[in-house]
């Protein structure tokens, strides 16, 4: 009998601690998310500060010289992100920026929980409006706008 109430015990420990786990797993990832794209954006910032211009568009394939400049500490591009895909940074002209996570594919629901949260910490918490937007384009974006300050 005592077996079973341990048994028992450790059940319902387990039953609230395994979605505690994940959760907690969830919101590191939108942390970490959030805290690359924020250093992202303060670095591009400086960059225009300095040059009154953003950097060019890099196509995919961005040059190692501006990234080996003062602006970012590490080379951020080759850091894998939480949510998979790949980061690239995109000028379209004038005072349009952007830097996007590509290549995502079609995000699963906890990808999208990430996504979520990620942008409750840096925008609106809606995926769909702000600065921090989805686009199922390119094999699924997620897009961080800046403009010109």
């Amino acid at each position: 009998m005592e077996l079973i109430a341990v048994i028992v015990v450790l059940a319902i420990l387990g039953g609230v601690a395994i979605p505690k786990y994940f959760d907690y797993r969830e919101r590191a990832a939108a942390s970490s998310l959030a805290g690359s794209f924020k250093v992202l954006r303060y670095g591009y910032l400086a960059y225009y500060r300095d040059n009154n211009a953003w950097p060019p568009d890099n196509d995919g394939s961005y040059g190692n010289a501006f990234l080996a400049s003062k602006y970012f500490e590490f080379n951020i591009y080759e850091k894998q992100t939480p949510i998979g895909g790949l980061w690239n940074w995109n000028y379209m002209g004038g005072t349009n920026a952007d830097v996007c996570i590509y290549n995502i594919g079609s995000p699963s629901a906890a990808t999208t929980a990430v996504m979520t949260r990620c942008d409750e910490i840096v925008d609106d918490g809606n995926l769909q409006t702000g600065i921090l937007r989805w686009d199922s384009q390119w094999g699924g974006t997620l897009r961080y706008y800046f403009d010109a300050p």
